[in-house]
C-alpha cells in the first residue's frame, strides 16, 4: 500500500481524470510521520509543557479577580477589541510584538464580551499532558476569543458550523515579564535585552502557550434532534466530542509535529470524540458531522467545505473526496469494532496512532480495516515495554 502505483490505482478506478487523480493523490498524502515520533520513548500521557503550570496559577487568580479579569491582566490581545485593521496598529504591534504596556493606550479598550461572567477554565489531563480548556457559553463571545488569540484581533468570519479551536501559539507576554523578573533577580547588572533576543526569542516554548476553547453549541451545528437526544443531553455531548477531539489534534501536533485543516485530521479527532461519547466509533455520527448523511448528497454548509485544501479541490476532486471519506468512515467503524471497547486511554492512543499510520486513501481501501488493525498491532507492541496504562 505505499507504493505509489497503487495507491495511484486506487484512484484510478474512480475517474480517469490526471488532474483530479494528481489534487485528491496531494490532498490524502500521510503527513504524520511515525518514525519521528517513535524516537521520543515517552509514555502516556506526555510531559506537562512548560506553560501548564502558569495557567493552573491563573487559575488559582480568577478565584479572587474573576477569570475574565485575571486572562484581561495576564493575556495582551483581551486587552483589544475586535476592530478591523487592529493588527496593524502601531499600538496592538508594540503590545503584542514587543510586550510594552498597554496603559496608556488609547486603543487598548479591553475585549467586548456578551456573557464574560460564564467563562470556565479547566486544566484538561489528555494523553499528550495537560492542556487549558477555556470553554464560553455566547457563541459570539467564542467567535471573538477565537479572533483574538488566533487572528490578531481581526474580524474575520468564523464559519457557523465551527465550535472549537487549539490555538496553538499564543505569545504570553506575562510568561515572559515573570522570565525577566527572575533573571534581573540573578543578574541585576545585566543586560535583559540581549538575554531576550539570545536566549528567551529563539525558544518559544518559554513564551508561547497553547489553549483549546470550546463552546457549547451543538457539535458541527447539528441539532439535537438529528440523534433524538435531548437538547441538554446533546449539549453535554456536544462539549465532550469537541474536547477530545481538539484534544487528539493536540496530540498529533505534540507527538507527530502535525496538525491540520485536512479530512484526515478530522476523521481522526471525531474518531476520538464519538468513541469518547459513546464508547465506540459510530460511523454514521461522522457522517453527519461532516454533511454526508444523505451521501452521495452533501449538505452545504456542513463541515466537509472547511478541509478542501487551500487552494481548495476542484468540484470533480470534492465528489471523489465524498466517496473517499465516507468509505473511509465505514472501514473505521470496523476496525474499532474488531478491536472493541475502550480499555484505557493508552488503548485509545494505540487506536489514534494507528489511524495515523495509514493515509485516508489506504484507510478506504479494500484492505483498510484489515491494515488498520496490523498497524495498531505493530504500534502497540513497538511501544508496550516504555508505555504505562494511564486510565481517566
Amino acid at each position: 500500500m505505499n507504493d505509489l502505483k497503487t495507491k495511484y490505482g486506487l484512484l484510478q478506478n474512480v475517474t480517469n481524470n490526471p488532474s483530479v487523480i494528481n489534487e485528491i493523490f496531494d490532498y490524502t498524502q500521510n503527513k504524520f510521520k511515525f518514525e519521528v515520533a517513535i524516537r521520543h520513548k515517552d509514555s502516556f500521557p506526555l510531559p506537562n509543557e512548560d506553560y501548564v503550570d502558569t495557567w493552573c496559577h491563573y487559575q488559582e487568580m480568577a478565584k479572587k479577580s474573576g477569570l475574565f479579569e485575571t486572562l484581561k491582566s495576564c493575556l495582551v490581545q483581551f486587552q483589544f477589541p475586535i476592530k478591523k485593521n487592529s493588527s496593524q496598529s502601531h499600538e496592538y504591534r508594540a503590545a503584542t510584538l514587543k510586550g510594552k504596556s498597554t496603559n496608556e493606550m488609547i486603543t487598548a479598550t479591553g475585549l467586548n464580551l456578551n456573557d464574560k461572567d460564564s467563562l470556565e477554565l479547566q486544566i484538561y489531563q489528555s494523553a499528550a499532558g495537560k492542556i487549558p480548556v477555556l470553554t464560553v457559553n455566547n457563541d459570539e463571545d467564542f467567535r471573538d476569543i477565537v479572533r483574538a488569540l488566533s487572528y490578531r484581533n481581526e474580524p474575520i468570519p468564523i464559519p457557523k458550523s465551527m465550535g472549537a479551536a487549539m490555538v496553538k501559539g499564543i505569545n504570553n507576554w506575562n510568561r515572559i515579564e515573570t522570565l525577566k523578573n527572575i533573571w534581573l533577580a540573578s543578574n541585576p547588572l545585566g543586560n535583559w535585552s540581549k538575554e531576550f533576543v539570545e536566549n528567551i526569542l529563539p525558544n518559544k516554548f518559554q513564551y508561547q502557550d497553547r489553549i483549546i476553547i470550546l463552546s457549547r453549541k451543538p457539535y458541527s451545528g447539528v441539532p439535537s434532534h438529528y440523534f433524538g437526544n435531548s437538547l441538554e443531553e446533546w449539549t453535554k455531548y456536544s462539549i465532550q466530542i469537541r474536547l477530545e477531539h481538539e484534544c487528539a489534534h493536540f496530540f498529533t501536533l505534540r507527538y507527530y509535529g502535525h496538525m491540520a485543516n485536512n479530512m484526515h485530521d478530522e476523521l481522526i479527532a471525531d474518531y476520538m470524540g464519538i468513541s469518547k461519547v459513546l464508547g465506540k466509533f459510530n460511523a454514521d455520527w461522522f457522517l453527519k458531522f461532516i454533511g454526508l448523511e444523505d451521501y452521495p448528497k452533501y449538505r452545504s454548509g456542513a463541515r466537509l467545505e472547511n478541509y478542501l485544501g487551500n487552494p481548495p479541490v476542484s468540484k470533480e476532486g470534492f465528489n471523489l473526496l465524498k466517496t473517499i471519506v465516507k468509505r473511509a468512515a465505514h472501514n473505521v467503524a470496523e476496525y474499532d469494532e474488531y478491536l472493541g471497547p475502550h480499555q484505557s486511554t493508552t488503548d485509545s492512543t494505540m487506536r489514534l496512532m494507528g489511524l495515523c499510520s495509514l493515509d485516508l486513501l489506504q484507510i478506504s481501501s479494500e484492505q483498510g480495516a484489515e491494515k488498520l488493525v496490523s498497524f495498531y498491532k505493530n504500534n502497540a507492541r513497538i511501544l508496550s515495554s516504555n508505555t504505562p496504562s494511564y486510565e481517566e
